[in-house]
């Protein structure tokens, strides 16, 4: 047990370096390119923080592909790839978000509160739609990738690249490399803590409830302290646009890139309580952001008791989770 609290202690370290390099040089890097804080946030923070959810979705559909003749296993591995997904992005547009608005006020711009919470609602429409017949094709993963791009397209088309030419190519490098990197120690040191609680978890007889949570908290913990960071650091745009993104990537790229190797199977009550209470957690805040352009206190109060809440009504109402 010694070994694991030691390990959780380095953990907890490499999560406060690699978070401070992520955010320095993402806000470097924005400057170097001439573009917006929110457009790095929404883009390398977001697609970073998700590779969690991007790794298992494309893990669980190559196990699929393993092993055809066992449903079973099937069933079991698509619960994994889209619970993880709706689960961590639940947890994003509630808890995670609450948590970093207590550190201080995250604002928007209109302009981009009609783009991005369009698109935030769009994206869960359109996971809905995949899943309504309980199965998400190959075909509607590749789709679903498809309008990822068509995303990423149109935040390209906003921003003003003119500059671009004038700054070295290999500087660009250097900082997008540097601000992965940063990413990927934050993945890692995020899954060295969590593996480790686990194990001091299992060795001191807690339920199996409890460590269900800690291995959803390990794969929404990488958008947690990049986001804790970027507030810290006054970067409001890189960590509101990190959890926003977040919440577009995961149910397009990473459910899509796991869908499009073999496909998944969709539990009911994913389709008809979990989707749906994910999209109206998104719709509180989008009301919100509608109404003042910002989160402040009490919103993330409200923000915590929403988390609360789902996970009390799928512990304690056990069809939700069937």
């Amino acid at each position: 047990m010694f070994l694991n609290i030691l390990l959780i202690l380095i953990g907890i370290v490499i999560l406060a370096y690699g978070s401070e390099i992520t955010i320095e040089n993402a806000k470097e890097l924005a400057k170097k390119m001439g573009v917006s804080e929110l457009f790095i946030g929404l883009t390398v923070a977001s697609i970073g923080s998700s590779l969690p959810e991007i790794f298992t979705g494309v893990m669980s559909g190559i196990q699929i592909l393993l092993n055809p003749h066992n449903p079973e296993f099937q069933i079991y591995s698509s619960g994994i790839a889209v619970g993880n997904i709706v689960g961590s992005d639940i947890a994003q547009i509630t808890i995670l978000l609450g948590i970093v608005a207590l550190f201080g006020t995250l604002k928007i711009s209109r302009e981009t509160l009609k783009r991005d919470g369009l698109m935030l609602i769009f994206s869960i429409i359109l996971m809905f739609l995949a899943c309504i017949d309980l199965k998400i094709t190959q075909l509607e993963g590749i789709l679903l990738m498809i309008c990822y791009a068509g995303y990423i397209y149109i935040l390209v088309r906003k921003e003003d690249f003119s500059n671009l030419h004038k700054v070295r190519k290999r500087e660009i490098f250097r900082l997008t490399s540097i601000t992965f990197i940063g990413i990927l120690a934050v993945v890692g040191a995020s899954y060295m803590v969590v593996d480790n609680s686990i194990s001091i978890a299992t060795e001191l007889g807690v339920g199996t409830y409890i460590i269900g949570l800690l291995v959803g908290l390990g794969t929404s913990m990488p958008e947690l302290v990049i986001s804790l960071q970027a507030v810290l650091k006054k970067s409001h745009a890189i960590s509101l646009g990190n959890l926003i993104g977040s919440n577009i990537t995961d149910p397009l790229l990473s459910l899509g890139a796991g869908a499009s190797v073999v496909g998944f199977s969709v539990m009911k009550s994913t389709l008809f309580f979990d989707i749906p209470f994910w999209a109206l957690s998104t719709l509180f805040v989008l009301i919100v952001l509608s109404r003042r352009l910002e989160i402040k206190k009490p919103i993330p109060y409200f923000l915590m008791g929403i988390y609360l809440l789902f996970m009390a009504l799928k512990v304690f109402v056990p069809v939700l989770s069937s």
